[in-house]
Parts: C-alpha cells; sequence; structure tokens
C-alpha cells in the first residue's frame, strides 16, 4: 500500500525519489520504476517531498513555449518539460552541422552557437521543474537566441560563406598588391571595413558592408591587373614583331620559329581574368612578374635576336654591345658625350672589321 501511495504522490509530483545516487521527479522518466519493482529495492530508495511549481510559473513556460515554437503544451509541468526537452534535442541536431561550419571557416559567430547549445544542453539534462523554471525565466532570451542562430544559418545557407571568403582574399593578397600603389590611399577605407566587418560579432548584418567593399578592392585590383597585362602583351609583340621582321628570320624553319619567340610569345597573350581571379588563367603571372617581364623585355628580345642571328649564320659571330655600358653614370658635359661615342665608336669598328654581326641592346 505505501508503494502505491508513493507512486501516485511522484505522478502527482509530490515527491521525489532517489535511488542509488540517482534523483526523480518526473514520472515520465523509465527508470522511475525501478525503486517499486520490488520490496528490497523499495526499502533502498528514498523519498522526499518536493516543492511544486506554481500556476503562474507554468503559465509563463507555457506562453514562452508558444511565443518559442509556435505549437501548444499543455498546463502540466511533465508535458511542458518534455515538449521543451524535445526541442532542445531537435535544436541540438541542426546546430552539429552550423557550428562545424563556423568553426571550421573561423566565424567570429561561433561564441553565440556556444552560448545557445550551452543553454539547450542544460535543458536537456534538467529535471522537469527545472525545465519549467528556465523556460519561465529564460524563455525571451532563449527565442532571440534561438532567432539569432537561424539567422546565421540562413545567411551561411545564403552564399555568406563566398563573401566572407571574397573579403578575405581582398584583404590578404590583393590589398597586398594595391597599398603599394600610389593610389593605394584611396581604399584604406575600404579594407579598414573589411577588416572590422570579419571580426565583427554582428557577422549577418555585416555581410552587405562587406560584400560592397569587398567589391571596391576587387574591382581596383582587376583594373590594374589588366592595365598591366595590357602594357606587356603591347610591348611583347611589338618585340615579336621586330624579330620577325628581321631578314634572318625568313631562313628559319616554323618550328625552330616557334622555339625561337617562344619567351615572347608567352608573355604576349591576351588576357583571360575570371571573376574573383587573382591571375590570368593563361599566365599565372601576378603583378609584380609582370613588372618583372617589362624590366626583363631589353634583355629577353635582345637574346632572341643574338640567337636568330647565330641559326641564321651559325659561322658568323654575334657581339652584343650594351648601350648603358657606355653611357654609365650621368653625363654633365659635351666632352663627356664626345668621349662615350668615341669609346662606342671604336668598338663597332672593331666588330665590324671581325666579321661580326653587332646587336645592340
Amino acid at each position: 500500500m505505501l508503494r502505491l501511495v508513493l507512486a501516485v504522490l511522484l505522478r502527482a509530483s509530490a515527491v521525489e525519489v532517489t535511488y542509488q545516487g540517482r534523483r526523480f521527479r518526473s514520472h515520465q522518466d523509465p527508470q522511475c520504476r525501478v525503486p517499486f519493482a520490488s520490496n528490497a529495492v523499495f526499502r533502498a530508495a528514498s523519498f522526499a517531498p518536493r516543492e511544486t511549481v506554481d500556476l503562474k510559473t507554468l503559465t509563463n513556460a507555457v506562453e514562452h513555449f508558444e511565443s518559442l515554437t509556435g505549437g501548444e503544451v499543455d498546463v502540466e509541468e511533465a508535458a511542458i518539460a518534455t515538449a521543451v526537452k524535445k526541442f532542445a534535442d531537435e535544436e541540438l541536431k541542426l546546430l552539429l552541422l552550423l557550428e562545424a561550419t563556423v568553426q571550421a571557416n573561423d566565424l567570429p559567430v561561433l561564441a553565440d552557437i556556444r552560448d545557445y547549445k550551452g543553454n539547450l544542453v542544460t535543458i536537456q539534462g534538467a529535471d522537469s521543474d527545472d525545465c519549467v523554471r528556465i523556460l519561465a525565466g529564460e524563455g525571451t532570451s532563449l527565442k532571440a537566441s534561438r532567432d539569432h542562430v537561424r539567422k546565421i544559418r540562413q545567411a551561411l545557407d545564403g552564399g555568406a560563406l563566398a563573401t566572407v571568403r571574397h573579403a578575405r582574399e581582398a584583404l590578404g593578397q590583393t590589398w597586398a598588391v594595391l597599398r603599394a600603389r600610389p593610389d593605394g590611399a584611396a581604399l584604406e577605407d575600404a579594407a579598414s571595413q573589411l577588416s572590422s566587418g570579419l571580426a565583427s560579432i554582428e557577422f549577418v548584418e555585416e555581410l552587405p558592408k562587406l560584400a560592397r567593399e569587398t567589391q571596391k578592392i576587387n574591382q581596383a585590383y582587376r583594373g590594374l591587373y589588366e592595365c598591366q597585362h595590357n602594357l606587356r602583351a603591347e610591348v611583347f609583340t611589338s618585340a615579336i614583331d621586330e624579330v620577325r621582321g628581321q631578314p634572318e628570320w625568313t631562313l628559319l624553319d616554323d618550328d625552330v620559329q616557334t622555339a625561337l619567340i617562344g619567351p615572347l610569345k608567352t608573355r604576349a597573350d591576351p588576357i583571360q581574368l575570371e571573376d574573383w581571379a587573382l591571375t590570368c588563367s593563361a599566365c599565372h603571372a601576378t603583378v609584380g612578374q609582370m613588372e618583372s617581364d617589362l624590366a626583363a623585355l631589353s634583355g629577353l628580345k635582345s637574346a632572341a635576336l643574338i640567337r636568330l642571328q647565330e641559326l641564321a649564320a651559325p659561322e658568323q659571330k654575334v657581339e652584343r654591345v650594351r648601350l648603358a655600358d657606355y653611357f654609365a653614370g650621368s653625363i654633365t658635359s659635351d666632352s663627356a658625350v664626345d668621349e662615350a661615342l668615341d669609346r662606342l665608336r671604336a668598338d663597332l669598328y672593331k666588330f665590324v672589321a671581325a666579321g661580326a654581326r653587332i646587336v645592340l641592346e
């Protein structure tokens, strides 16, 4: 009879049962039946009055649950606890992938997601009366956290990761190229906005700004890259035309011609710059490499011309004459000009007398 009475009191949430160090407050917990299985087990359990949840708290919990989920639940402790635990289980399943995505991409909202996750885990492990009190007292903040996490999830599903990736590229490699340029100062504010936006806890609200400032930096970079690429293509095309215009060009076979101008041709191809790409998909040259190519144009062209002379007349010696060797430093007088020209003239006469072909650099 005593077992029956106490079981009824447990069902009515009037008592709580402690058995083997574990406390049972809800009759819906399957393990709460163990202390009532036999007299021996029953004697090993202890029973204590339980403070019941008042009607006002139950009502507040129901209102918060309806606001949180849009569903309905009976104004009864066990029913409320069961419903809110189910809600916590469903939310935690959704958080697994979201938390992994945020962590893998090092987004600044990881702390918000883990705070929400901690609240859900607390609800999962709480007793039924504690679940009701948590929901009644923290239902508003729990809903705000749930809505914030949903906004993050929707943003990531809607292309936010691509926006972040482009912003980081713009702030990294792209900005590193532009900041050293004379017009880089005009983009300082855009770079600063990207830096603060990528680190902001208001990540979702910052996405439009990130996209806008990224576009500014990307457009400036594309303008610089296209200008450098087109300039390089123009001057190297001119160099190729100069090599092809030599009388000896027609004496070479097609495959020899192709190999001869190969180093020039690779730098004269038209640009193929895809959206958000940092380099041309054909040559893969960076801005710095293209500047080096422009500086090396004279040497590459001279090397092609000398090789052309060697292939066309292998028995004839070819001499390379660098004008900079004769006009080194600054020239400040007529006598210095005459002296440099005299040395140049003497060497040219000597090479011609020796029967050599001369290529000026």
